[in-house]
């Protein structure tokens, strides 16, 4: 089961990006391609599984600085750190789970990761 969520968004589109008109006979089939929770789209057939795969990271040795500033700057994200520290035992005792919760709530996330590489226009 493909479980997706929608938003609206302003994304930037750029040369050599498709936009398909939806008034043409083969409606049924662009939208059944091209819809990620069809049964037989290109997502549930793999051709979108970069999307799933994070490509930014963090070396924690290099972040850790980083970390503090986003905790000093930021006083919600070290709320909710903490928060879940008291809830979750092994975040509580896991470096690394803590520095990637930083970074997961910061401005460094990777925005597209896991985002759907088609858009609806309106």
């Amino acid at each position: 089961e493909i479980k997706t969520r929608t938003e609206k968004q302003k994304i930037k589109y750029f040369e050599g990006d498709y936009i398909i008109e939806m008034n043409q006979p083969g409606n049924r089939f662009i939208t059944e391609a091209l819809e990620p929770r069809s049964e037989d789209s290109f997502f549930a057939w793999g051709f979108f599984d970069g999307i799933l795969n994070q490509k930014e990271w963090f070396s924690d040795y290099v972040f850790e600085e980083v970390a503090e500033k986003i905790l000093k700057e930021n006083p919600e994200i070290k709320t909710q750190l903490d928060a879940a520290k008291l809830t979750d035992k092994n975040l509580a005792n896991d470096h690394w789970g803590q520095l990637n919760f930083i970074f997961q709530h910061s401005k460094y996330k990777e925005k597209s990761h896991n985002r759907y590489p088609v858009g609806r226009g309106f």
